[in-house]
Formats: structure tokens, sequence, C-alpha cells
């Protein structure tokens, strides 16, 4: 009778301890649906900016050498600075395309707003979380001032339309640059002088930006945007963007002042290669003048970034 009554006290026992693996699972499944649906959406909000994370974490390589530390900590120190340029980009993303939606609406239909994966709301709503967090990450590393002017940047630069005028557009993608590349660099190592002249450099790299409004001049100016290709014209605007492209590859020489009598190779070859690189795209901004031609020249010349952040991994 003993053994009876047990085994039915144990059966009854079975049935909370059931339900409650039932609802630790149902939770977990649903969390895990919903990071999913996040990075979705995240995927969804930045797949154009791969580039920029990605030259991030080689300039995060190259002060990892330039440090000297051990490789075993390379792998965390790349996690935390793929989270950091995530967040950077994110908030650019989120409050960029949730202040342009009308206009997405029309030219670019496939961004997550206008395709209906989330609404404005939703976006302000992920705004201010990922902003929450990019701050806190950046306060982690020592950026926490650089990157407070960033998030202010954003808002600045999507709420009250200074986007439309092209000295704030440039400046706010150089500042942009720069402060991206000081976080990436700070969660490796502490910012030195060296590390000073490779930012100074690449503010000064991202300064030709105003290639890309060559690709839709008549929407710009439908739009009431104050281009520079609108003020002064398309002829003069590459003019002007070809002598950029043409004096960049001196800017890499001056981090690299200390290696001049150096024999090593390597400087020789990363510096020969962006010479090239950025005097032939000079020379094709001149030659190829059509729209889809000067959204290509914008592309390459962005992808060439990438090339000048391997410079520390040179030295």
């Amino acid at each position: 009778m003993h053994e009876q009554g047990d085994i039915m006290v144990a059966g009854r026992d079975r049935k909370p301890t059931t339900a409650a693996v039932m609802c630790v699972a149902g939770t977990a499944r649903r969390l895990l649906g919903w990071l999913a649906f996040e990075a979705y959406v995240s995927w969804r909000f930045i797949k154009l900016d791969v580039p920029p994370v990605a030259a991030g974490l080689v300039f995060a390589v190259g002060a990892w050498k330039v440090s000297g530390q051990p490789l075993s900590r390379l792998p965390a120190e790349l996690a935390m600075s793929a989270m950091y340029l995530w967040a950077f980009i994110y908030i650019h993303a989120l409050a960029n395309q949730a202040a342009g939606v009308d206009e997405d609406r029309i030219n670019k239909p496939h961004r997550p707003i206008p395709k209906g994966v989330v609404t404005v709301r939703g976006a302000h709503v992920r705004f201010a979380v990922v902003s929450l967090l990019f701050l806190v990450l950046a306060a982690a590393v020592g950026l926490l001032v650089w990157s407070f002017l960033w998030f202010a940047s954003v808002l600045l630069h999507n709420h009250l339309g200074l986007h439309r005028s092209w000295i704030a557009k440039n400046l706010y993608a150089a500042f942009g640059g720069m402060v991206y590349l000081a976080g990436a660099w700070s969660i490796v190592t502490p910012l030195t002088s060296l590390a000073w002249a490779w930012l100074v450099a690449a503010f000064a790299y991202a300064t030709p930006v105003f290639i890309q409004d060559l690709r839709d001049v008549d929407g710009d100016r439908t739009n009431g945007r104050r281009t520079l290709p609108v003020i002064i014209g398309k002829t003069r605007t590459r003019v002007a963007g070809a002598a950029a492209l043409f004096a960049l590859p001196l800017l890499s020489v001056l981090p690299q002042l200390r290696i001049l009598p150096s024999p090593e190779i390597a400087p020789l070859v990363w510096t020969a290669i962006l010479v090239i690189t950025c005097w032939s795209l000079a020379a094709r901004l001149l030659i190829y003048r059509s729209s889809r031609s000067d959204d290509l020249t914008y592309k390459l010349y962005a992808a060439s970034f990438c090339l000048f952040v391997v410079g520390p991994l040179c030295t």
C-alpha cells in the first residue's frame, strides 16, 4: 500500500516538473526566435555597410600587431570590436532610414521599412536600445566622449536636415570613419601618437566622399539637397574629386615616416598598390561620366578604404 501511494505521489510530482520544463523550453524557443528575427532585421538595415565593419576589424588586427600582444588575445578583442562596429553602423542606419522612409518608398523600396519588415516606430525603439548599448561599449573601451559625439552627429545629421548640406555630409562621413577606427584600435590597445596619425589620415581619406553625389544630381536637386555637384556643377566636382583621389596616397606616407629608412618591402608594396588604386580611380572619375559609372567609381573608392586600413599591418 505504501509503495502504491509513493508511486501516485511521484506521478503527481512529475506533472509540475514536466510543465516547468515545457515552459522553459517554450521561453527558450521564443527567445531564440526573437534573437534570430532581430539579427535578420539588423542585417537588412546594415547589409550595404559591411565594408566599414570589415575595415574596422582589419584596423583592429593592425593595432594588435603594433601592440605586440600574444595571439591568444586577438579573438576576444576582435569579437568586442565587431560588437562596437556593429552598434556604430546600426545606429546610423536606423536613424537614416527612419528619417528618409518617404524617399525610400520611391527610390529604395527594398529597405526594411518600406518593405514592411519593421515600422518607423520599431526603428526608433531599436535606435534607442542600440544607442544605449553603443555608449556602454564606448565607455568600457575609454571612448565615451568621441562616441557620444558620433551619437549626437547621427541625430543632427538625420533629424535636423544637416544631410542636405554637402559640407556637413562630408564632415559626417569623415568624422564617423575616424571614430569607428579609433574604437576598433582602443579595444585592442590604448591610442598612441602613431594611432592618431592613422586616424587623422583616415579622416582625410574620407573627404572625397562627395563623389557619391555625382550619381543622382537630378534627384538631389528635386529634393532640395545642396550637394557639391548641384552647387558647382558635375564637371568641377569631377575635377575636385580627381584631385583629391590623386592626393590621397600621399597621406599614407605620414604615419610611416618612422620606418622610411627601413629596408622592409611590405610598406613600399602597400604604398605602391594604394597609389595605383587611387590614381586609377581619379582617371576613371574623369573618363567615365554616366550615373552608372559614377556609382561604380564611388563603390570602388569606398572599397579602397579597406586597402587603406591595411597600413598598420605593413608597418
